[in-house]
């Protein structure tokens, strides 16, 4: 038993990205290791889109490692890298994509779905009133570059 009770969490080291993600840092262990566990892995190359800006918002992305920009329009509104995470506002606010993401490098994504993230989110007031801010400040910066 005593084995059992210093093994590590099955999804330990998924659980480091989505606590470094501002939206799941309030969070308890047991809470990232239940969203650990519907984390997808997805990798694409240099130069993919992995959403297009107007498309249907059905999952929340994290970036393990490489490189995305986040282009409005045919102008890149900023970058993100290891940690950085997107998707969130479509599914919090249920609107179409309100950007493009596009690789800049190879990358590694961690994947989640719609409803385990706004499970997750709606179920933690913390939580919840990180990913309004978050959203927030998003859609500020994003409103310097309408391009429609």
């Amino acid at each position: 038993m005593r084995r059992l009770d210093t093994r590590p969490p099955e999804h330990a080291a998924n659980i480091e990205l989505p606590a470094g993600i501002p939206i799941f840092a309030p969070l308890n262990e047991v809470v990232l290791e239940h969203l650990a566990s519907a984390l997808r892995p997805q990798t694409l190359a240099a130069d993919e889109i992995v959403f297009r800006e107007g498309g249907e918002g059905d999952e929340f992305y994290a970036i393990e490692d490489g490189e995305v920009e986040v282009l409005k329009g045919e102008q890149r509104v900023t970058t993100l890298g290891p940690g950085g995470y997107f998707g969130e506002i479509a599914l919090l606010q249920n609107v179409p994509r309100t950007a493009t993401i596009r690789t800049l490098t190879a990358v590694r994504l961690q994947r989640l779905e719609r409803t385990p993230f706004l499970d997750t989110i709606t179920g933690n007031p913390a939580s919840s009133d990180a990913a309004d801010a978050i959203v927030g400040a998003r859609m500020s910066l994003q409103a310097g570059f309408t391009s429609l």
